[in-house]
């Protein structure tokens, strides 16, 4: 569990490393938090292929292959609220 939380990419623990070296760089916080959803949503549509692949072609592995998928579509919408509201903040001047 700790390998799979320290992947980079929000909403995991090591997007929110991911974004803290960005923002070190650039000093720019809704730049560095859109690099950490981008990478976010690689890694969850990466365990979604991962996933289906698992539960269609390699039986003993159905079960991981669903939780794969399960968790990449909680990670996935977890993502999308996050850029809403850095879009609306960027949209509304705030933060």
């Amino acid at each position: 569990l700790a390998g799979f939380n320290i992947l980079p990419g929000l909403p995991l623990d090591g997007g929110r490393v991911l974004r803290a070296l960005v923002w070190s760089r650039n000093k720019n916080f809704r730049l560095a938090t859109q690099q950490a959803i981008r990478s976010g949503l690689m890694i969850a549509l990466t365990l979604v292929a991962a996933g289906i692949y698992s539960f269609i072609m390699v039986p003993d592995y159905g079960i991981t292959g669903l939780w794969m998928m399960i968790v990449s579509e909680k990670s996935m919408g977890s993502i999308i609220n996050t850029n809403c509201i850095i879009r609306w903040t960027a949209k509304n001047g705030t933060h």
